[in-house]
């Protein structure tokens, strides 16, 4: 009986390979019953650089491969980040492929963050204890911080027995995450409220697990209130964060104006030396009000149809004169939408208890609806 035909089940394991660090993650022989050990893969990456990891699984020796997917799904990721991990055929090996139709081979497709699997044309499965590449994963992050990716393996992998890996992605540099409004991508921008005891926080994440950064605060008064939940000393406007970290840095915001907010990277760790130019900098705008939720702007969209007018719609059909049938009707002739409008940039639609009246009129003959 050759080996294909007595394998009867596997369990696969996830194992991502990213930068320097290693993950992997091997189940114990027995089936329905598997031990992780896992170094977790971690990776130093900089805004709006792309990085890649070959993805492999592997069985446990007493099953075998009948398909199945894996879905990378972003975990954890900072505030206003959207970006999201996707897969490639690159580095593929046997006995995965990228097409076709060959036994003991499984075709691989990839949409997106999802990898699906499929069964060897001849339907017996293909068992391998071997970690084999079954496609890489690419990740541009587009916000500072810290990144969790999660290989997830459906239940066709273990049906519950099944280990996912993670990859840790740092991506250096400033991002705004709190303070008068959400952050916006690449939140190297906000916004604050000026009092004498408000605050804007920014995360400070560092380039690598060897290297210090110097962050500074400079306009409209600013000091640092405290470095990743330690307190700093008052009036100060300077502080390092470790290496390897992703500290949120809490700034005074005592009066209105600019906040800028600078980073500066060490040499090396423990030389006391820092670049003399900023690598990565956010500013915060500090008004002596706050605008978020509060009316600044609106806007009024007209379309014919009864769909939900936009801006597109509005500039593609004509509705500077709706025109009706001499005879009477209740089809709407004109659809029109007021949206009401904070002062962020890009401004927020503000909520119902902050709203102002609107009032429609019509002249000539016709009615208004709802």
């Amino acid at each position: 009986m050759s080996i294909k035909t007595i394998y009867k089940r596997i369990a696969l394991v996830v194992v991502a390979t990213l930068g320097a660090g290693v993950l992997s993650v091997a189940p114990a022989s027995a089936a329905d019953a598997y031990t992780s050990a896992a170094t977790t893969g971690t990776h130093y990456a900089t805004v709006g650089t792309p990085i890649t990891t070959t993805v492999t699984i592997a069985g446990d020796g007493g099953s075998v491969l009948t398909g199945g997917t894996v879905t990378a799904t972003m975990t954890a990721a900072p505030t206003g980040s959207t970006a999201a991990a996707s897969w490639s055929s690159t580095g593929i090996e046997a006995p995965f492929a990228a097409g076709g139709n060959a036994n003991n081979s499984h075709p691989v497709t990839y949409a997106t963050n999802v990898a699906t699997i499929a069964a060897d044309p001849d339907g017996t499965g293909v068992g391998h204890t071997t970690a084999k590449i079954m496609g890489t994963l690419s990740f541009t992050p587009a916000v500072a911080g810290t990144y969790t990716i999660t290989l997830t393996l459906d239940a066709a992998f273990g049906a519950g027995n099944e280990v996912n890996g993670t990859i840790t992605v740092y991506a250096a540099g400033l991002a705004y995450s709190l303070g008068d409004g959400a952050a916006v991508t690449p939140a190297t921008s906000g916004n604050g409220i000026a009092g004498p005891a408000n605050t804007v926080t920014v995360n400070a994440t560092t380039n690598a697990s060897g290297t210090r950064a110097l962050v500074t605060v400079s306009g409209a008064g600013a000091t640092i209130n405290s470095n990743a939940g330690s307190a700093v000393a008052a009036g100060v406007t300077s502080t390092i964060v470790a290496a390897g970290t992703n500290a949120a840095i809490i700034i005074n915001t005592p009066q209105a104006g600019t906040v800028t907010v600078s980073q500066f990277y060490e040499s090396g760790n423990g030389t006391g030396i820092f670049a003399s130019t900023a690598s990565k900098t956010a500013t915060i705008t500090v008004r002596a009000a706050a605008i978020t939720g509060l009316l600044s702007t609106s806007t009024v969209y007209m379309n014919t149809s009864t769909t939900d007018p936009t801006a597109s719609s509005d500039a593609t059909t004509t509705t500077t004169a709706p025109l009706a049938a001499s005879t009477a009707s209740n089809t709407p002739m004109a659809n029109i939408k007021v949206t009401q409008l904070d002062g962020q940039v890009p401004p927020v639609a503000v909520p119902s208890s902050a709203t102002k009246a609107v009032v429609y009129e019509i002249s000539g003959a016709g009615a208004l609806g709802t």
